[in-house]
């Protein structure tokens, strides 16, 4: 079997820009010395070292947290078979050797 050169992905266009991406781009660049990252839900005090979670982050979490029908279980060591199965035929195609005997 021989390796294809084109990208089935050749033609797809990039998305928007990811808001906190941009934002964490942007305090990155912003060069005031006493500028405060607030992309992720709080910030870290760098004279303490301190992370400060902001209320609407801990309420959330608090939230999900009291909710008996979650849970935090980690997945099976190799995943979630059929997510595997759906990877392989997006990124290798529905012919890929990786998928023979599958049913």
């Amino acid at each position: 079997m021989q390796a294809s050169t084109t990208s089935r992905f050749k033609n797809i266009k990039l998305g928007e820009p990811i808001e906190v991406v941009e934002m964490v781009r942007a305090f990155k660049e912003d060069p005031c010395p006493d500028k405060v990252n607030c992309s992720i839900g709080g910030y870290l005090n760098t004279d303490t070292n301190e992370i400060h979670l902001f209320n609407a982050v801990r309420k959330a979490e608090q939230s999900l947290a009291n909710d008996p029908s979650l849970h935090h279980a980690y997945l099976p060591t190799l995943g979630i078979p059929e997510v595997n199965k759906s990877a392989i035929r997006l990124l290798l195609g529905d012919d890929h050797p990786a998928l023979k005997g599958d049913n």
